[in-house]
């Protein structure tokens, strides 16, 4: 929250004019420009001046408004109560109505807003944060006030094509996600997100058929503009709506016939793109920028697709599924593709590239995803044959690639210390890092004065933090989730790669690894199942790994810690995160209760 929220909260209880936001709402679509300079004789003229609104102020009074709107609604949900702190039926008979009427006005004066603020990225995400507050089962009872909120949903499908803002294109997914909870109003939900993505795939496709595209050459600034603006509508999209048909779907052309056979499903577009990180960087400063946000949302998206894709086989499994052997193998051959020019532009890349530490992540965080497949299905009888297919898609990262993913994480180590001005000594196994490798470069131009050095300073070591503690959270998950350090000579390894410094790296850090060494279960003083509590274990060769001895009963038990804590728990942790939606709008975590259900951010 900005401090401008922050601030409303704290006044909120001691200024009611602000619970009378439609006041608030009409001064903000008032046209101010109207209002003439005065003169020194006009009274009237001086006053007006003195409450038209300045450039600027717009954008801090659509936070206040939406923060007045949210404590407003909260003020009605307790209203029942009187100034005893008894429930009065009479107060509590009227919150319908008065809850009914907050629907009404916003959806009312929310297109407004739009109409005239929308324009502005900043001032566009506050007006669809207001969006978020409307009680959609209140205004389906009214047609007019459906139709408004329909007209709404047009508004938002515009400002979503229209901006390249990540907020306000963030703003407007939890719309389209917000809109999904109401029944009456899903049909128009999906009819606007179906247009989105005809419009997205369109643009995608024609871009796709560019020559310089195809044959993986510097791509002209305007095209490589749009092409990245599009990349970056269809991973905010796919974060909130089902993509599998429509990224596995060849698109149709009536084009000519040359370009029809250039055409190829946009799963297939996005791998190509991703290869685009093997060239060597662009010189130019925004030219690298645009190349490098093409292909980290070109990998985002695509690891998207296997969220959802996981998430339809784990569904069809809770019941008896029927799957063919070509599903399994198309799975697999699509995951070993992405898997595959990932790695590539990990190795390519060097020191902590964003398109290198993108790969890496996402590496992770796939192959996570796919170990938490290891006991799916197992309590719904479903087909011996398909349980087996199934859990042959859990495959422990091979040693190499082990040994790749330590390589960052080593560089990320170092340049978090040297910025702590603590530098590290590289392990056993590293190559020392390169001056070119840990120097981090800057997104902000310096300054000679010397508190925008340290204001620069104190950015760069978070930023350098945030990387390394995202980057061991995953691989954390990746250990618990037994795709990573799990069998072979090198098993424990990297676990206690991770444990090395961390007394120097910080609390953030050793929070992160609190994990693995969390408190044990009362319950491990008792005898152990064989076989249970655990996803595949795999070895690179594709057999099972050894079992038994110490490190391996220790990682049980540290796996059969996330049974122990609850939601809020692995929240607090930083180690869940909102993803994706099911068709009935309750929303799908990406660390669900099961002990096999550790897929990461």
């Amino acid at each position: 929250d900005s401090r401008f929220v922050l601030a409303t909260e704290a006044v909120y209880p001691h200024l009611t004019e602000l619970g009378l936001w439609q006041s608030l709402a009409g001064y903000l679509l008032y046209d101010h420009s109207q209002i003439a300079e005065a003169t020194a004789d006009d009274t009237t003229g001086m006053v007006r001046n003195l409450y038209k609104m300045q450039e600027g102020q717009e954008v801090i009074l659509l936070d206040v408004l939406c923060c007045a709107v949210k404590l407003r609604v909260l003020d009605i949900a307790k209203s029942d109560v009187d100034g005893r702190g008894r429930r009065a039926k009479a107060l509590a008979n009227r919150i319908p109505e008065l809850q009914e009427e907050m629907a009404h006005g916003l959806a009312q004066i929310i297109p407004q807003l739009l109409n005239k603020f929308g324009a502005v990225p900043e001032a566009a995400s506050a007006v669809l944060r207001l969006s978020h507050l409307i009680d959609l089962d209140k205004i389906q009872d009214l047609q007019q006030n459906a139709v408004a909120y329909s007209a709404l949903l047009n508004d938002i499908n515009k400002q979503f094509l229209t901006h390249t803002d990540q907020d306000v294109l963030t703003e407007a997914s939890i719309a389209f996600l917000h809109a999904k909870n109401s029944d009456d109003m899903r049909e128009a939900q999906e009819s606007k997100i179906q247009e989105l993505w005809d419009n997205l795939v369109d643009t995608l496709s024609a871009l796709s058929q560019q020559k310089e595209i195809r044959e993986g050459s510097s791509i002209p600034s305007n095209a490589l503009s749009e092409l990245s603006n599009t990349l970056l509508r269809i991973f905010n999209l796919a974060s909130v709506a089902d993509c599998i048909p429509v990224l596995e779907t060849v698109p149709s052309s009536s084009r000519s016939k040359k370009r029809a056979r250039n055409l190829e499903a946009p799963f297939d577009s996005l791998v190509h793109i991703i290869k685009r990180g093997l060239r060597e960087p662009e010189e130019g400063e925004n030219v690298a920028r645009l190349e490098t946000e093409l292909v980290a949302n070109s990998m985002r998206t695509l690891l998207f697709y296997f969220m959802w894709k996981i998430q339809a086989l784990r569904a069809a499994l809770g019941g008896k599924a029927a799957f063919n052997t070509a599903f399994f193998e198309g799975l697999q051959k699509k995951r070993e593709t992405f898997a595959t020019v990932l790695v590539a532009v990990m190795r390519q890349r060097s020191g902590l590239d964003e398109m290198r530490y993108t790969a890496t992540t996402t590496l992770l965080d796939l192959q996570t995803l796919f170990g938490t497949l290891g006991q799916a299905g197992q309590a719904a009888n479903n087909e011996e044959d398909v349980i087996t297919q199934t859990q042959s898609l859990v495959r422990e990262i091979a040693p190499d690639i082990q040994a790749l993913i330590a390589k960052v994480y080593g560089i990320a180590e170092r340049v978090y210390a040297k910025k702590l001005g603590r530098p590290l000594e590289p392990g056993e196994d590293e190559a020392p890092a390169s001056e070119s490798e840990l120097d981090e470069p800057s997104d902000e131009e310096s300054d000679d004065e010397e508190g925008s050095e340290v204001s620069e300073r104190l950015r760069s070591t978070i930023m350098a933090e945030q990387r390394l503690c995202e980057l061991t959270g995953k691989i954390v998950l990746a250990i618990i989730g037994r795709v990573l350090d799990a069998s072979g000579p090198e098993r424990g390894k990297l676990k206690q790669r991770l444990s090395k410094n961390k007394s120097r790296l910080g609390n953030n850090y050793r929070e992160i690894l609190a994990f693995l060494d969390g408190p044990k279960l009362k319950s491990r003083t008792k005898g152990k199942q064989p076989g249970k509590g655990g996803t595949s274990n795999q070895g690179p060769d594709g057999k099972p790994a050894e079992q038994g001895g110490d490190e391996v009963e220790e990682i049980e038990d540290d796996y059969l810690h996330i049974e122990g804590d609850d939601e809020e728990g692995l929240r607090a942790r930083g180690l869940v995160e909102d993803i994706i939606d099911d068709d009935d709008g309750e929303p799908n975590r990406t660390a669900p209760e099961l002990d096999d259900e550790i897929m990461g951010d």
